[in-house]
């Protein structure tokens, strides 16, 4: 759902740098909102959450860019077991490379960052030598 929200922005003449400013721009957010709301157009709570998520994840992938890392968002994968993966940031400074994942959980209990490190690493790790082997990467 967000796909489509963002896809009738592109239509607007919104572009992915847009999210960025979007995203810093809590009074153009509301504004957004709130017309999609009045034109009864249905923004589901995923499709918000989505929206929220990507324009997050452009605002650290150019914090990135600006301090010398080459990045690629939303980049398909394989995993070790033959699954398909997408990663939502791969920063790539130096033959190294850091797979970021911007999900942000609401805590429900003590044990639960390091319960949401174990999964993410149960989903990234067996990528990694896939994305050694595409961008040429030492680490």
């Amino acid at each position: 759902m967000g796909d489509n929200f963002k896809t009738d922005l592109r239509e607007m003449g919104y572009d992915d740098r847009d999210w960025i400013n979007l995203a810093q721009d809590w009074d153009l957010w509301r504004a957004y909102v709130r017309a999609a709301m009045n034109l009864r157009i249905p923004i589901s709570n995923e499709a918000l959450r989505n929206i929220r998520h990507h324009a997050v994840r452009s605002m650290l992938a150019e914090a990135l860019k600006e301090v010398g890392f080459t990045v690629h968002q939303e980049v398909q994968g394989l995993a070790t077991q033959g699954s398909v993966r997408r990663i939502d940031i791969i920063a790539i400074k130096n033959n190294s490379a850091y797979i970021l994942d911007p999900t942000i959980r609401f805590e429900t209990h003590a044990d639960q960052p390091h319960e949401v490190d174990s999964e993410k690493k149960r989903i990234y790790e067996p990528t990694i030598p896939f994305y050694k082997n595409k961008y040429s990467l030492l680490h």
